[in-house]
This record gives C-alpha cells, sequence and structure tokens, in this order.
C-alpha cells in the first residue's frame, strides 16, 4: 500500500442482521440468548466456540463489533455437544468433554482430491477437574461401501490414512443393500493433522468371526481397541487377520501393505472371508488435563476409477492422501484474498488484494498480479485460483473520500433507533457542549441526500421525506470526519 493511504473497512451492517449471523455461537456472544427454533438456551455463551473473526480483538464474538462467522471452504456447518451423561453404548462413566466439529467442502472442480472431500474439524475440551493422562481419540468408520459383507480394508501409515475397498471387480447387492456394480469406488479417511496412532478393526457377529474380533461392548474393550488391540486386549500382529495370541509379531496398523503387492500384508493377499468389518483409527495416547484442547482435521474422500481387485492403492490412492496431509500445512485449498465488503481511501491509490503463494489471478480489471492499485470509486472483483486447482471469487465495494481534514474515527457517538421511521436521534458524548458539527447524510450508493449544521452534541435527524432503504449518517467536527454510522429507514 502507498505510504500514507488510509483504509477503512466499513464494518457497518447493510441491512437488518440475519437470526442465524446475530446468534452464531462465537465465545461469549451476548446475543445468543435463544436457539434456532427460539427455544431460550441454558449453556454460558463463554462455554461456546464456534470459529469467528474477531474484528475488534476482545475475546468476545459481537455482530455490532464487526465480527462475523469464520467459514473454511464453501459451505460449512458447525455443531457442538458433549458427553456429560452415561454412555448409552457401554455405560462408561461421563469423561465431562465438549466437542464440536466443523464440516465443510470445497468447490474445486479441478482437483479429484479435494472435489471427492468431505471435511471436518474436530475440537475436544476438558471441561472437566480430571487429568486423562493415556487419551485416545478414535474414528469408528463403517464404510459398508455398497455390499456390506465383501469390503476389503487396508491403512496407509506413511500419510495417515485408511481405507475400503470391493473384493471383486463387480459388487452386487445383497441382503437388499444395493451394490456399484461395475463402478466400485475406493473410499479413505485422512488424519490431515494428527498422526494415524493405530488402526484396526472388529466384525459384527452375525458373521460367527472368533469372539476377540467382535464388536466391544464394555468400557475397556472400547479402550483395547482404542490402542490398537483387540477385543480381548490381545496385541494386533503381522500376518492373516491379524489375530493371533501365540505370534510375538506385533503391529500398530493392519494391512498396511499395498494390495496390488502379493507378497504384502493385505487383504488381498490373506484372502480373508466375508465379513461385515468396522473401521477403526486412532490417535493417541496423549494427555488431556483440564482446560486442554485437542484439534485433529479428517478427510472423508471417495476415490473413483481405481481398477480392481486388488488395487494399486499406493499408486492411484497414496498420492491423493498425501495431499490431504500436507494443506494444513501449506494452505494451498484456501484461496481467500480477504478484500473486504467495502474499503475507504482518502486521497491516495489504495492497493487491494494479497500474495498467496503459488496463486493465479484475474480481476475485473483485466489484471493477473497478486494485487492491484485503484484510485477510482466502483466495484473490483478477483479470481484466485490456488496451485491445488480451487478457485475463490471476491468483490470489494471501493469508496472515495476527500477532505482537507485529518481523518479520525476517536469520537464516541451513537445514531438509534436502527431501523428508524420518523427520526433518527444523535448523540456525541465526546463532541462537547455547544458543538460546531456538520451532518451528512447518504444513501446507499453514497449519494448525498441531506446536509444539516447543528450546535449540539444531542440531537435529531428528520427522516419523513426520505425513502425506505440503508442509509449512511456521517459526522464532522471543524473539518475532522468522526465516522459513519449505517441505518436502515422503515416507512410506517
Amino acid at each position: 500500500m502507498p505510504l500514507g493511504a488510509i483504509i477503512w473497512l466499513d464494518q457497518n451492517l447493510n441491512e437488518l442482521v440475519p437470526y442465524d449471523l446475530l446468534t452464531w455461537p462465537g465465545r461469549g456472544n451476548p446475543n445468543l440468548q435463544y436457539n434456532v427454533d427460539f427455544t431460550k438456551t441454558s449453556p454460558d455463551p463463554s462455554l461456546f466456540n464456534a470459529p469467528f473473526v474477531d474484528f475488534n480483538g476482545d475475546g468476545i464474538y459481537n455482530v455490532y463489533d464487526g465480527d462475523y462467522p469464520k467459514i473454511k471452504g464453501d459451505q460449512m456447518i458447525w455443531w457442538t455437544f458433549n458427553d456429560n451423561f452415561t454412555s448409552g453404548n457401554n455405560q462408561g462413566n461421563p469423561m465431562k468433554v465438549d466437542i464440536s466439529m466443523s464440516a465443510y467442502l470445497y468447490d474445486c472442480p479441478n482437483n479429484e482430491s479435494v472435489k471427492n472431500s468431505f471435511f471436518v474439524d474436530y475440537t475436544f475440551i476438558n471441561r472437566s477437574a480430571s487429568v486423562y493422562d493415556s487419551s485416545f481419540v478414535g474414528f469408528f468408520t463403517d464404510f459398508d461401501l455398497g455390499c456390506y459383507l465383501d469390503n476389503n480394508i487396508g491403512a496407509i501409515p506413511e500419510t495417515n490414512a485408511f481405507y475400503t475397498y470391493n473384493q471383486n471387480v463387480v459388487d452386487n447387492d445383497c441382503s437388499g443393500v444395493s451394490g456399484f456394480g461395475d463402478q466400485v469406488p475406493i473410499q479413505s479417511v485422512t488424519f490431515q493433522n494428527k498422526e494415524l496412532s493405530h488402526f484396526n478393526y472388529f466384525l459384527n457377529s452375525f458373521t460367527t468371526p472368533p469372539p476377540a474380533q467382535t464388536d466391544p461392548i464394555a468400557p475397556t474393550e472400547f479402550y483395547n481397541y482404542l490402542q490398537g488391540f483387540w477385543k480381548d486386549g490381545t496385541p494386533l500382529t503381522v500376518g492373516g487377520s491379524g489375530y493371533d495370541p501365540n505370534s510375538k509379531d506385533k503391529t500398530a496398523h493392519a494391512f498396511p501393505s499395498n494390495p496390488a503387492d502379493p507378497q504384502g500384508w493385505s487383504m488381498c493377499s490373506e484372502n480373508l472371508p466375508y465379513g461385515d468389518r468396522r473401521s477403526l483409527g486412532s490417535h493417541g495416547p496423549f494427555t488431556f488435563a483440564p482446560g486442554d484442547t485437542f484439534n485433529i482435521s479428517v478427510a472423508f474422500t471417495t476415490h473413483n476409477n481405481i481398477p480392481l481387485p486388488c488395487p494399486d492403492v499406493f499408486g492411484l490412492v497414496k498420492p491423493a492422501t498425501q495431499q490431504l496431509t500436507n494443506w494444513p500445512i501449506d494452505g494451498v485449498v484456501e484461496t481467500s484474498p480477504n478484500l473486504g465488503v467495502v474499503q475507504e481511501i482518502l486521497g491516495n491509490p489504495l492497493t487491494l488484494g494479497m500474495d498467496i503463494p503459488g496463486a493465479m489471478y484475474q480481476w475485473s480489471t483485466g489484471e493477473t498480479s497478486p494485487t492491484i492499485i485503484v484510485s477510482n470509486l466502483g466495484e473490483y472483483s478477483v479470481t484466485v485460483t490456488s496451485p491445488a486447482g480451487c478457485q475463490s471469487v471476491e468483490t470489494v465495494l471501493v469508496k472515495l473520500w476527500a477532505s482537507t481534514g485529518n481523518p479520525q474515527q476517536k469520537a464516541n457517538w451513537s445514531a438509534y433507533p436502527n431501523p428508524a421511521t420518523d427520526i433518527i436521534q444523535v448523540s456525541c458524548s465526546d463532541c462537547g457542549e455547544g458543538a460546531a458539527l456538520q451532518v451528512v447524510l447518504r444513501n446507499a450508493q453514497g449519494a448525498i441526500v441531506r446536509l444539516e449544521k447543528v450546535a449540539s452534541n444531542t440531537f435529531s435527524v428528520q427522516l419523513q421525506e426520505l425513502p425506505s432503504g440503508l442509509f449512511w449518517l456521517e459526522l464532522w467536527q471543524n473539518g475532522v470526519y468522526l465516522g459513519s454510522k449505517k441505518f436502515a429507514h422503515v416507512i410506517r
């Protein structure tokens, strides 16, 4: 940005605040009083942790401070829950852990890995008074890829991923479940920012597997599986199904070899019988103390057009999972240049944009550089294509200001009500008694619709002759700009 140029992001609201924006469950939101169904909330708002951009840096989400939800990807949903109750599955004791999830998608048609992935960020917060010194986080994945009886599974420890594929070239229907026919994908789960410490599985009991390889029931059995053991505490071992109490060849990951390698340990090389296998990938152990936060990002991906049977997973799937593991580090998926919604310049030209390493740019002006310099008001847009092939389009409205005074926004003043009908009241506690103020009223397009001079720090502006719509109310004192307030005018 040229030295001396002054930029203000317009943090005023362009319309009445949408309810879901007003009540976004960011930390401490003073407006988080009701649920989406308008029932009264009971939890302390300070306990909610939905991600948001904290415009004024106070750590509290308040849309009237210019704060807004921080959305990853092109579409995102967020929700939270806790385990402050006895588990319905294993009757285990409550751990008093809050779990929040951000699930999101990217519109990235030029990259198969991103286009076919569903991303979830998990945040765990220990609200208890207990130190959990050997904690594990596990992801139970019952893939059920078409017919659930002929699914093979495997792990790619090097890229922190596990996956499922079909045993046969054709996936037929079974037990009333439709198969994929001859178009069978491979599905994978990738830990993007944490190690896949263990990968194991268990079988639905109706297929009569060995008892130690069936679904967990008691808390200790769940914990055994999380540690990479079998239900009875027997270690996972290399070869066969992985269950051999007499073997000393322990391992942390079941079926870690390429199915296309007949010499490796995979379900293809072992030719195991059909069964309804449920996968479990876990990370740990780690210490989880009171107040600690643990974050893990997971990508759920579909890989199409992989030849079966015994697919070359390491050649055709592993590179995609490697990309998914690296992306949280190098940020090649995120493409936002953070233009803002409205920017204002005073006198000197304004620089728009930011340099994202490896990205390509196409501005509405025809320029292809990461940043452009503008000196005229108007609307500007840019399309950014990341190294991963993802695109984002952002638009900014540039407003040009000119004044002989030094612009400031230090005065404490207010304008109310909003929306307004006949009049809007203005009060400026920092302007002093007998203040000589100039009031500028602009419409949504920036045109001046009224100019007034007042000699008081408390006054009203008449609105009866104005149409319904959005307006800016500016305040000036002795040539000094004191800021603007945006409000809606509604005719009764």
